[in-house]
């Protein structure tokens, strides 16, 4: 469980990992499906990070918990 600043609360799931581009096919495949209904997928891209370095390079703004969501998992990665 993470709390942000501004006092949103968010919880979080570790899953088994799986390769990116598994990944990436799944959620295209999301996003066809929601576009084929009418729909516009709620989240515009999916991007991974290997390190809390690369959030700069996300751009735009980001939920508050990911700075912490990030170090954590590099942690846990080093461990």
């Amino acid at each position: 469980m993470t709390r942000g600043h501004h006092g949103s609360v968010g919880v979080h799931f570790r899953a088994p990992a799986r390769p990116a581009d598994a990944l990436t096919e799944q959620y295209a495949r999301l996003v066809a499906a929601e576009t084929a209904q009418g729909r516009t997928p709620e989240l515009d891209r999916i991007a991974f990070i290997r390190s809390p370095a690369e959030l700069g390079e996300l751009g735009g703004t980001c939920v508050n918990v990911l700075p912490v969501l990030a170090a954590r998992h590099a942690v846990g990665m080093s461990s």
